[in-house]
C-alpha cells in the first residue's frame, strides 16, 4: 500500500507518482498492481486515496478525474446497477464501515468498458494503523451471473420441454432406496416435486401391472439392460399410461448404484393403440360374420388373409392358406383364369367384376367376384382384395329390396304421416309450410299457416306443455330434436291425438349459434290412444275378475322357468305372496307332495313342447304342510 501521511491532500487521490516511496511501500505497490482484483482505498469522505493497476483498467476515467473534489462515488455513481441505493446512501454506509458501526458493505456497478460487465464492490475497513480508511475490492461476477442465468434458463427450458412432451426425469438412489422426481415427473404420478422412498413408486403403479413392472425392473438390475416398461398408474382416481426408461449406473464390481431415467405420459397413444387393436379385432369379427368369401392376395398372387367363409370354400384354415397360390387349391385351368383376372385388376388399377365358380356344400354355384386393387402410401398396387357373392342371392336380395320399398311406401301411406317445415330466421308471422296430409291432420286449408293459427288447433289442456317443449327444442344448448304427443281440436269439434317428431337445424357457433329452421312429421295416433285406453281398461277388468275367482291360474314361460302372473287365489291357498313366486318359479314345485312331483314335472315337459296338459296333484298349504 502506498503511504499517504506525507503526501499533500491534493495528491491523495488517483495514482500519484511524485511522492517518495520507501522500499517497503514500493514493494507493497508492486504487489497491489500485480493483483488481478481491482482495489481502491478511500477515506470517510469517499475520496480515492490509492488504486491499483487493475482498478485503473476497470475505471480508466478515475485517473483523469482524480482530485479532492472527485470521490469514488463521483466516478461509480453513474454506473451503479439500477437496483442499488444512490451515492449518498452508499457514502453513509461507507462511513459506517470506517467508524466501525457497520461490518461491511457490498454493492453492484456496471462499468462502461465497451461491453456489459457486472461488478460487485466489497467494502472493508482497514486495520488500526490506517484508521479512517477503507479498501474496496471489486469482483467481476459477470460470468458467474451469466452462468446462473444460463442455468435458470436451461432449467426453465427443461421444465417447459418436459411439460410440452409430457415427459419427466427422475433419479433413483439404489443404495439408500430414494427416488428424486422432477416437477413434471412428479405431476405425472400425482406427487409434489421432491425426494421419496422407492416404495412410493410401487404404490402408484396399477395393481394389475405391478408384477410385470417388478419383473422388468429386476431384469434390468440383474442383466444390466436398459429398463423399459409401459404400465398404468392411478392418479386421483384416473388411470394413465406411462412409458418409463432408465439407465443404471454401477460400481467397479457391477453393483447398481443409481438409476437415471425418464417417464412419459403415453395415455393417448396407448389408448389409440388399444383402440386400433380393438378395431382390428372388430374388423376380423366383421369379416368372419360375412357369409361371402373374402380374401386378400399380394402382387404375386399369394394369399395374405381370408375370412372363415373362404376357409370353408377351400377346406383349409387361414394359417394354411397364407403364402399359397390358387394352383394349390383349384384345377390348373381355373387357377390360371383367376391369375389373369388379378393381373387385369393390377394393370387397370381399378375394380373389376368377374363370374367365378365356387364350390359350396358339394355343389358349384356361380358367383359374382368383385376384385379391388390395394395401394400403399405411395400409390403403388400391392395386392388384390376379393369378395365372391352368390349371384342368385344377390338377385333375391334385389327383389327383396324392391318389395321392401313398396312395403315402405305402403306403410308411410297407411301411417298417414304429414310433413311440415318452418323457417325460424324470418319474423314471427311467417309460420309453417305443410304438405297435404299435414294440412288434413291440423284441419287447415292453406299450405302456409302462422304459429298462432297452429296453436289454436292444440287442445287447451295441452297448449302450455306444447309451447314449452317447442321452445326447448330451439335453445342453442338444447338437443335440437324432440318427440311429443298432444291433442288437436278440429273445426267440427272432434279431438285427435297426434305424434310429433321435431328436428331443429342451427347456424353459427358459440354465442352466435341460433336456430335456422325446423322440420318434422305428424302422425294421427288417435286409434292407438283409444286402443291403449281400451287395453288399460281390459287389464283392469281382468285383474278385478281374477281377484274374485277361487281357483289359481297363472301365466309364464312354456318351460316353467318364469312366472309372469298368478291370480290372487295363489296367496290365499299357498299362503305366500305372488311376488315370491315371480322371483322363484320353483316355489310351485316345492309345495307339491313328493309322490306327485314326477307326474307334474312330466306334464310341464309336455307344455314346453307345445302340448297342453291336465293333471291332479296334492300340494302343501299353510294348514296342510308336506309330510
Amino acid at each position: 500500500m502506498r503511504p499517504t501521511t506525507d503526501a499533500p491532500a491534493t495528491e491523495r487521490t488517483g495514482t500519484p507518482t511524485a511522492a517518495p516511496r520507501t522500499t517497503d511501500s514500493g514493494l507493497a505497490l508492486a504487489t497491489l498492481d500485480a493483483l488481478p482484483t481491482p482495489l481502491v482505498v478511500v477515506d470517510a469522505a469517499g475520496s480515492i486515496v490509492q488504486g491499483n493497476a487493475a482498478w485503473q483498467r476497470l475505471a480508466p476515467a478515475c485517473a483523469e478525474r482524480a482530485g479532492a473534489t472527485c470521490t469514488y462515488f463521483d466516478i461509480c455513481g453513474p454506473v451503479l446497477a439500477p437496483d442499488q441505493p444512490g451515492p449518498d446512501a452508499l457514502l453513509a454506509s461507507l462511513q459506517g464501515v470506517i467508524d466501525g458501526t457497520r461490518d461491511s458493505l457490498a454493492f453492484t456497478i456496471v462499468p462502461a468498458t465497451g461491453h456489459a460487465r457486472l461488478v460487485v464492490a466489497h467494502v472493508t475497513r482497514i486495520g488500526p494503523s490506517h484508521r479512517g480508511l477503507a479498501v474496496i475490492a471489486h469482483e467481476d461476477v459477470t460470468a458467474q451471473r451469466e452462468a446462473e442465468r444460463s442455468l435458470r434458463r436451461t432449467a426453465l427450458r427443461l421444465r417447459q420441454a418436459e411439460s410440452l412432451a409430457n415427459t419427466g426425469s427422475w433419479t433413483a438412489d439404489l443404495v439408500h432406496g430414494t427416488f428424486d422426481a422432477s416437477a413434471e415427473a412428479a405431476r405425472l404420478v400425482g406427487w409434489e416435486p421432491g425426494l421419496y422412498r422407492a416404495e412410493a413408486w410401487t404404490a402408484v403403479v396399477h395393481p394389475d401391472d405391478r408384477p410385470l413392472q417388478a419383473r422388468i425392473w429386476q431384469a434390468a438390475l440383474d442383466a444390466g439392460v436398459i429398463y423399459d416398461c409401459r404400465h398404468r398408474v392411478i392418479v386421483d382416481g384416473d388411470t394413465r399410461w406411462l412409458h418409463a426408461r432408465a439407465d443404471i449406473d454401477r460400481d467397479a464390481d457391477g453393483h447398481p448404484l443409481r438409476a437415471v431415467g425418464v417417464i412419459q405420459d403415453v395415455t393417448s397413444s396407448m389408448r389409440s393403440q388399444l383402440a386400433l387393436e380393438n378395431e382390428r379385432s372388430w374388423l376380423r369379427a366383421l369379416l368372419n360374420s360375412l357369409p361371402d368369401p373374402v380374401w386378400l392376395k399380394d402382387g404375386a398372387g399369394r394369399y395374405r388373409a381370408c375370412n372363415e367363409a373362404f376357409e370353408g370354400v377351400v377346406g383349409y384354415p387361414e394359417e394354411h392358406v397364407k403364402g399359397r397360390t390358387d394352383i394349390e387349391f383349384r384345377p390348373p385351368e381355373e387357377a390360371e383364369r383367376y391369375r389373369q383376372q388379378d393381373v387385369e385388376v393390377i394393370t387397370a388399377r381399378a375394380q373389376r367384376r368377374f363370374e367365378v365358380g365356387v364350390p359350396r356344400d358339394g355343389v358349384e354355384i356361380r358367383c359374382d367376384a368383385i376384385k379391388t386393387p390395394m395401394f400403399d402410401e405411395d400409390g403403388q398396387v400391392i395386392g388384390v382384395l376379393g369378395i365372391a357373392r352368390d349371384v342368385t342371392a344377390q338377385r333375391a336380395m334385389t327383389d327383396a329390396i324392391q318389395q321392401s320399398e313398396r312395403q315402405t311406401r305402403l306403410a308411410l301411406d297407411a301411417a298417414k304421416l304429414g310433413i311440415w317445415r318452418r323457417d325460424l330466421r324470418q319474423s314471427g308471422h311467417v309460420g309453417y309450410r305443410l304438405d297435404d296430409r299435414a294440412r288434413r291432420l291440423y284441419d287447415v286449408d292453406t299450405e302456409t299457416i302462422d304459429l298462432q293459427t297452429m296453436m289454436k288447433r292444440v287442445h287447451p289442456d295441452d297448449l302450455a306443455r306444447v309451447r314449452t317443449e317447442i321452445a326447448a327444442t330451439r335453445r342453442p344448448d338444447g338437443p335440437g330434436s324432440h318427440s311429443m304427443e298432444h291433442r288437436v281440436v278440429h273445426r267440427d269439434g272432434s279431438e285427435h291425438w297426434l305424434a310429433i317428431e321435431i328436428r331443429v337445424v342451427f347456424e353459427g357457433d358459440g354465442p352466435s349459434r341460433a336456430p335456422a329452421y325446423s322440420y318434422g312429421t305428424t302422425q294421427d295416433i288417435t286409434q292407438r290412444k283409444r286402443a291403449d285406453e281400451a287395453l288399460r281398461q281390459s287389464e283392469l277388468n281382468f285383474r278385478r275378475m281374477a281377484g274374485t275367482i277361487a281357483q289359481v291360474f297363472w301365466m309364464g314361460s312354456p318351460d316353467g322357468s318364469a312366472i309372469t302372473y298368478a291370480s290372487p287365489a295363489f296367496e290365499r291357498i299357498w299362503g305366500r305372496p305372488c311376488a315370491e313366486l315371480y322371483r322363484s318359479p320353483d316355489l310351485y314345485l316345492t309345495n307339491i307332495l313328493q309322490d306327485d312331483r314326477p307326474l307334474v314335472e312330466r306334464a310341464l315337459s309336455r307344455l314346453s313342447r307345445g302340448q297342453s296338459f291336465e293333471v291332479e296333484h296334492a300340494s302343501a298349504t299353510p294348514t296342510a304342510p308336506c309330510a
